[in-house]
């Protein structure tokens, strides 16, 4: 009985009208997965919205609405294969230029890694990064997932939002931009005796960074999304409580050769007789 109302209402009397409702419901059906690509605007509901629109009024007998309808319908379709397409093309090119970096400079990357580190203190995140200047981190950082991607906000962002993502641990990027691994962590701890009294009071991670800066020349930051503020480890050397446009001066001193002696050195072998300058050079 339901399907007799349903053969009546759209007109099926023989096997033509099958092959017809066939052909006409593949192409709505690939077109709307086509509009379905695009993530920015809201184009495949548009459509559908149209179409229920149409058959609305055609069910209602609204007549008028109806024939307009169908008389702007090829416009219609017209203009979201233009938008959809606009909207491709802008993503291609932004996804081109990401994907093709030509030789990212350091205040490029150094202003969104701060951004990025402004992302998680916002999403009230605790946030570590590892930086790799000449000294290969291989044998003292080990990372489950390995990126090798540039950094970007959206990057991060997609990261941070993952389940994977633990905050409590270290991203690790270079000093070309590129992240390297994401959830990293230290091959092995410092040696307690090793460090003085006053870093003992710190993190675990803060300790193991401090060890590892003597024997290279890593740099590692970290932001307290409490305070609100940074803290820079090098060369066994301790900076707390900076602030955003402190920690960018210092980091393009650092990747520049030309890095601050201001400073709270905590290495018990490297105390005596050897500034944060020496140390460097």
């Amino acid at each position: 009985m339901l399907l007799d109302y349903f053969v009546r209402c759209l007109h099926i009397f023989n096997w033509k009208d099958c092959l017809e409702i066939l052909l006409i419901s593949g192409v709505f059906y690939y077109f709307s997965l086509w509009l379905k690509t695009d993530k920015q605007k809201s184009l495949l509901f548009s459509f559908y919205g149209y179409c229920i629109a149409f058959f609305g009024t055609h069910y209602l007998g609204l007549t008028t609405i109806n024939t307009l309808l169908i008389a702007f319908f090829p416009v219609t379709i017209l203009g979201f294969i233009l938008v959809h397409q606009t909207t491709l093309q802008k993503n291609f090119v932004a996804l081109h230029k990401i994907s093709h970096p030509t030789s990212p400079s350091y205040e490029n990357w150094a202003d969104t890694l701060l951004r990025v580190a402004l992302i998680a203190l916002s999403n009230n995140k605790r946030f570590y990064v590892a930086l790799e200047k000449s000294d290969p981190l291989e044998t003292i950082i080990q990372s489950p997932i390995c990126l090798n991607s540039l950094l970007t906000e959206e990057l991060f962002t997609l990261c941070m939002h993952s389940d994977q993502f633990d905050s409590y641990k270290f991203l690790w990027l270079n000093d070309q931009g590129i992240l390297k691994g994401i959830n990293s962590s230290w091959k092995k701890n410092s040696v307690e005796t090793w460090l003085a009294k006053e870093v003992q009071e710190q993190e675990e991670i803060i300790q193991d960074a401090l060890f590892f800066s003597t024997k290279t020349d890593l740099l590692f930051l970290s932001s307290n999304p409490t305070t609100r503020t940074f803290t820079l480890v090098c060369r066994g050397s301790l900076k707390e409580n900076l602030s955003t446009s402190l920690v960018l001066m210092e980091l393009k001193q650092y990747f520049n050769h030309t890095i601050s002696t201001k400073g709270d050195t905590y290495a018990s072998t490297y105390q005596q007789n050897k500034s944060f300058e020496q140390l460097h050079s």
